[in-house]
Parts: C-alpha cells; structure tokens; sequence
C-alpha cells in the first residue's frame, strides 16, 4: 500500500525538457518507454506537444504525465493524447489523494476536463488516442472512448 500523499499537476521548465534530464526524474520500464520519452521531450521542446506531469506535492516525485497535442479527426480540431506513461512502481495503484484513481485514470480525466474547458474558447470536437498496448483499451472504453475504425484510433467526443 502506498502512504497517502498529496499530488499536484505541473508543467515541466524548458530545462527540464531536454532527454538526459527528463530521464534522470521519469522512471522508464523499459528501452522502447525510454526511447519513446526521447522523441517525446524533443517534440515537448519545440512546442509540437504539451506535457502535463503528475508529481507528488511533497518531493516533486514524478508519479506519471500525460502528453497532449491539437490535431484533426474526422475533419475537426481535436486533442491528440500523444503518450500516457505512469511511472513502473505506480502502475495499477490507486491513490485515495487521487479519489481512488490509478495515475493513468486520473490523468486521461485531467485531459478531458482541461480540453472540455479549452472547447468554450476553442473548438475541439474530440480526444483521439491510439493505445499502446491491448491491455489499455478496457480503461479507455471505461472512460468513453469508442473505437474510430479498424485503425486501433479510439475517441472521445466532445460535449458541445
């Protein structure tokens, strides 16, 4: 059981969006989540992309991120959730400081709720995301998402 603790979203500075420093704070579990973490920091870098890290209140530990960028589906503007990594020693915890939620929960829902409060200023339709691994899609069904096609692309609408 993990002791309660406080967590808090936060945006990363520009020096710490470079790979040999996000890597020393963002636990991999592997080589293809490290190398992924590399493009990903690059794009963040550069403004392609946006990311919105969960930490906890007391050291600033990185408890997981959600990577998010504007896009297009079906011929409307959209957020894409580019990457969801939860940290390997917190995957499939649920944090009462979170209402009971895993890190992945809590961040996909921080997403819909920070894209349903951009959409009364900016039209976005949808969340797209392709999951990485089959094991996800009965979270992301949970949540709302529906499968767009065969492609594996699933999607969350909007309220308008």
């Amino acid at each position: 059981m993990v002791p309660p603790m406080g967590f808090e979203i936060i945006k990363p500075s520009r020096a710490f969006l470079h790979p040999q420093v996000f890597l020393k704070k963002v636990a991999c579990a592997n080589h293809h989540e490290q190398n992924y973490c590399t493009q990903l920091i690059k794009r963040a870098a550069i403004h392609q992309v946006r990311l919105h890290i969960l930490a906890n209140s007391t050291d600033l530990e990185i408890i997981g991120f959600i990577a998010i960028s504007a896009s297009e589906l079906k011929n409307s503007p959209c957020v894409t959730i580019d990457y969801l990594l939860t940290t390997p020693s917190y995957r499939g915890v649920k944090f009462k400081g979170l209402g009971d939620m895993k890190a992945s929960e809590y961040l996909v829902d921080y997403a819909i709720n920070l894209v349903t409060q951009v959409n009364a200023d900016i039209p976005f339709r949808y969340i797209a995301l392709q999951p990485a691994h089959e094991k996800l899609l009965t979270l992301y069904r949970s949540i709302g998402f529906v499968p767009l096609d065969k492609t594996g692309w699933l999607f969350f609408k909007i309220n308008q």
